[in-house]
């Protein structure tokens, strides 16, 4: 608050609202005869109300209500087609635009047919337009995006949300603002976009927070469903977790239960990591009120949870009770996508158990099935389980060629998230580019015409920028001090971002966006050396199952930590992703190689670690090149392949034991194309020729626990 300590400093603010008036009066008197509006005779809100009655037919609205239930259409088809019965072309265009909406999602989700339902859309969206009413309008922009949501295209429903968002403000019905900003979050959620999604979740749940008619309970605990959702992907889980049962007492008070299937599989879901007795109680809940709904896709999705609890607990019997339960289940209701999940379960109980045979066959068929409509995401996840399969059965070069096959996944959708996130935000910028310049070209006719109105006041603008001026100058000394402290905030604020923009937040080390900026800013001389080290934490996955995620980012910051004191400053330490990390030794000595990644072993794995009270066991494994590898030339062998080489080397020692290092010194030939193809194929037979000088580390032993 700016405070003015002096008289004469108060004497010449004073004086100078004195002048600014007298300067400003004529300005008012002179602008106000050309910019005087009439006023109508009907105040704004009266015309919305007024405009809102005339598109509506308040008593088919009603029976909508009443129809429509849970889902997105009503699911008593017939008392929905008697409705649709009575619409014409004298139907008010909000109500006609909403019910053939719901026609058009049957079309789709029940039919099959979408190509009538986008042509059905495409009429809405024209009748609308014709009729000037803005709820109308938004529905069907709202409709389209539903169906491209329905139909798998998220990024189309993505580019849809830039024409309609800044309308959803304008509508007049509640209803429409609750779908406009539900649907809103949906779409983001797809995307992935889970903070912006969670915004227009609480968005709609406000809308319908303070309506406590049925229709809006129904709609609360829809809204909530998803914001416990996204709260659990964001792993807030006490939110997620508050949100959930928040939402199940609603439901019950209520008697409205269509929900209560999909709200307790999401309660175990995320129970299931610190309290596995209580996730066992609400998979269970959620079988109940699925039998009891008749809600095919929770019958089968809790058994399966109850039946990975089991699992987790290692009551394999339970587990498989459970499972065979589920697929019988699937089996009556010919649900066969629902088949391979299961079967996949009950393969890897047998493998536990010890018949390894039998259990990798039974993986690998469910697997093959799951290939052909899974998403590459749960793919990959799946190829972890059947790496451990391997690794218990002893089939070690199968486990290593599922790793190197789940690493090649990982890292395609790796970039197609990011090309993803590119599009995305280049829609976004050409919405707002085009926003921007139709709000340009508004002001310039509004500057056109001011401009012909203000030269006659040019001689009084003058004078009030010389008042402004001296003003200025009288409080300028007042702002100096607060000025600098905003700079020294805003130089902190952009270091933050800064830091930010190139490190983990997690561990604190550099991410792979700071790594490719100093590799392609870094000049190595050819009489130097280079290595890179690609490391890896040994059954990492073990720990988030058994001691939990929380254990297992305690495992990451402190691998960090233990890596940083090992390296000097001049390195560089990244955390490559997951469990894996790269150090880049620069300028360093071929000789001092395996001593290095000796004392990198034993830091990491000489003293285990300890969470909450639990000694916790950790090695890695890891593989390393030199740079430059061979002793010709090898400019065609630059860092991103000596990367893509110790990642191999990685895996090698993976599938020898694990807890050891393996590098590549030397190539004594040159670097040509069959000689990579080899390097890169065939690691086993390379590290025993005599053309390579490769170095084998293995780190310390500890006492098991």
């Amino acid at each position: 608050m700016l405070k003015l300590k002096t008289p004469l400093l108060l004497s010449i603010l004073l004086v100078a609202v004195l002048i600014g008036w007298q300067v400003l009066t004529p300005i008012v008197n002179a602008v106000s005869p050309a910019t005087t509006v009439s006023t109508p005779a009907m105040t704004a809100t009266q015309a919305v109300t007024t405009s809102y009655s005339t598109f509506r037919d308040e008593a088919l609205e009603q029976q909508l209500d009443a129809a429509l239930e849970v889902g997105f259409y009503p699911p008593n088809r017939e008392r929905f087609h008697a409705i649709l019965a009575l619409l014409d072309d004298t139907t008010p265009i909000d109500t006609y635009v909403r019910a053939k909406s719901y026609r058009a999602y049957e079309l789709l989700l029940a039919e099959g047919d979408g190509a009538a339902a986008f042509a059905l859309v495409a009429d809405l969206q024209q009748r609308a337009q014709q009729s000037g009413s803005r709820d109308a309008q938004l529905e069907a922009m709202l409709a389209e995006a539903q169906l491209l949501l329905f139909d798998q295209q998220p990024r189309q429903a993505m580019a849809r949300i830039f024409r309609f968002e800044d309308k959803v403000g304008q509508v007049s019905s509640p209803r429409l603002s609750f779908f406009a900003n539900h649907l809103i979050g949906r779409i983001l959620q797809e995307n992935s976009q889970y903070e912006e999604a969670l915004e227009y979740f609480l968005r709609s749940h406000d809308v319908m927070q303070n309506n406590d008619r049925e229709l809006s309970n129904r709609r609360l605990i829809f809204v909530n469903l998803h914001i416990a959702r996204i709260q659990s992907e964001l792993r807030n889980d006490e939110a997620a977790l508050a949100t959930t049962i928040e939402t199940i007492e609603l439901a019950l008070d209520s008697e409205l239960h269509a929900r209560l299937p999909d709200l307790y599989v999401l309660k175990g879901f995320i129970e299931r990591t610190f309290d596995p007795h209580t996730a066992k109680q609400s998979f269970e809940q959620a079988i109940y009120w699925a039998d009891r709904l008749g809600d095919t896709r929770v019958r089968l999705i809790g058994r399966n949870n109850l039946g990975s609890v089991y699992l987790l607990a290692e009551q394999y019997d339970a587990a498989r009770a459970i499972l065979l339960e589920a697929l019988g289940i699937a089996n009556q209701l010919e649900r066969e996508q629902d088949t391979p999940v299961i079967y996949f379960n009950l393969g890897y109980i047998q493998v536990l158990e010890g018949d390894y045979a039998a259990g990798i066959e039974q993986m690998e068929q469910a697997t093959d099935a799951f290939r052909e409509y899974g998403r590459q995401s749960e793919v990959a996840d799946w190829l972890g389980f059947m790496a451990h399969a391997y690794e218990l059965s002893g089939r070690y070069e199968e486990q290593a060629q599922t790793l190197l096959e789940q690493r090649r996944l990982r890292d395609d959708l790796f970039r197609s998230e990011r090309d993803r996130v590119v599009s995305a935000l280049q829609l976004r910028f050409r919405s707002q580019e085009q926003n921007r310049r139709i709000e340009l070209l508004h002001q310039q006719g509004q500057l056109q015409a001011e401009q012909l109105s203000n030269q006659q006041l040019q001689q009084r603008i003058v004078q009030l920028v010389v008042l402004v001026a001296v003003l200025g100058l009288c409080i300028l000394i007042f702002f100096v001090r607060s000025l600098r402290r905003a700079n020294n905030r805003l130089n902190e604020a952009n270091k933050a971002l800064h830091d930010q923009s190139i490190r983990d937040p997690l561990t604190g080390l550099l991410n792979r966006r700071s790594l490719q900026q100093a590799m392609e800013s870094h000049r190595r001389l050819p009489s130097e050396t280079d290595a890179i080290f690609l490391l890896d934490i040994d059954l990492f996955k073990q720990v988030n199952d058994i001691e939990g995620h929380a254990a297992g980012d305690e495992v990451l910051t402190t691998v960090a930590e233990r890596l940083k004191r090992v390296c000097r400053d001049s390195d560089l330490v990244v955390r490559w992703g997951g469990e894996e990390f790269l150090i880049v030794l620069r300028h360093t000595h071929i000789e001092a190689l395996p001593n290095f990644a000796r004392r990198l072993l034993n830091t990491i794995g000489e003293q285990p670690m300890t969470y909450a009270g639990q000694s916790i066991r950790v090695t890695a494994t890891a593989g390393f090149v030199t740079l430059p590898l061979s002793t010709d030339s090898d400019a065609n062998f630059d860092w991103e392949r000596a990367i893509q080489l110790a990642d191999v080397l990685l895996y090698y020692g993976k599938a020898h034991g694990r807890n050891q290092v393996n590098g590549l010194i030397k190539v004594h030939r040159p670097l040509s194309p069959d000689t990579q193809t080899l390097l890169f194929t065939d690691i086993a037979s390379v590290i025993g020729a005599d053309w390579v000088t490769h170095v084998y580390v293995e780190g310390p032993q500890q006492a098991p626990k």
